[in-house]
Formats: C-alpha cells, sequence, structure tokens
C-alpha cells in the first residue's frame, strides 16, 4: 500500500490506497480465478456427460484441471477404422 495525499477529486485525505504493482497484481488474481473457475465448470460437466460412473474429483488447481480435461477429452477419441488415412 501506498500513502497518498490529496485525492485527485478534492474530498480531502486518502491515506493508503493499493499501488499499481498491487492492483496489477489482484487483476491478475482475480483472473487466474475466473479462469480456475471455467476449467473446473467444464471439467465437472465433461465427468458428468461422459464418464458418470468413474470415481473422480476435480483438482485444485488450474493446470491439473486443464490435464484433467486433456485425459477426459483424450478418452473421447475414436481410433481411426483400419485401413483409414486418418
Amino acid at each position: 500500500m501506498a500513502w497518498r495525499g490529496e485525492v485527485e477529486d478534492g474530498t480531502g485525505w486518502g491515506g493508503l490506497v493499493p499501488s499499481k504493482a498491487e492492483r496489477e497484481q489482484e487483476r491478475r488474481e482475480a483472473a487466474e480465478r475466473q479462469a480456475n473457475t471455467y476449467a473446473r465448470t467444464l471439467a465437472i460437466a465433461l465427468h458428468k456427460k461422459h464418464y458418470p460412473d468413474v470415481v473422480w474429483h476435480p483438482l485444485p488447481d488450474t493446470l491439473g484441471l486443464l490435464t484433467q480435461i486433456d485425459n477426459m477429452v483424450a478418452g473421447l477419441v475414436k481410433p481411426a477404422a483400419p485401413g483409414c488415412d486418418a
């Protein structure tokens, strides 16, 4: 936090306000939470639709969730028929 005197709108002493670096860190953390929520929602939907009989729990971190999504989607790909040039 940084001290700031007169507030731009002239209302007086502003006290402690977040620095630019702190605001940027807060913005990054909010974006990470949003990405994690989106990945968690997608992973849960994939599991529910395609693997309902498999005991599974989403991982807490975004990279872990993306790995789980990757594994689930890879399991949905059907192998090419013999003789196909796929």
